[in-house]
């Protein structure tokens, strides 16, 4: 899936960028054994990087979406890729979607 997201970006301040940074850390680090931490940046180390990072929020006002999960590939190609995420587990949804949409079925 491509999409172009139109709109007009307000640039965040130091401070709510830092939030955002620390729920998108988070949540991407969410169920690890051993999640990593904005802490580990040691003492300054946020500060340091965020005269180096633009934190900008953007309401949508267009959106263009295409589409796309290999419906150019071969059918064959297609089915060992679907097979492969479902083996790996958690992208069943993805390989779903993918056989939907290139009409195979498995």
């Amino acid at each position: 899936m491509v999409a172009h997201i139109h709109g007009t970006p307000k640039i965040l301040s130091e401070a709510a960028t830092a939030k955002h940074l620390q729920e998108l850390v988070k949540h991407m680090e969410k169920g690890r054994d051993k999640p990593w931490q904005m802490k580990e940046l040691g003492p300054g180390g946020l500060e340091r990087r965020l005269r180096n990072i633009v934190g900008y929020e953007m309401p949508i006002e267009k959106m263009e979406v295409k589409f796309k999960l290999g419906q150019d590939e071969r059918a064959a190609d297609m089915s060992v890729a679907i097979k492969k995420l479902h083996e790996e587990g958690g992208r069943e949804h993805l390989a779903e979607m993918m056989a939907r949409h290139c009409k195979l079925t498995e």
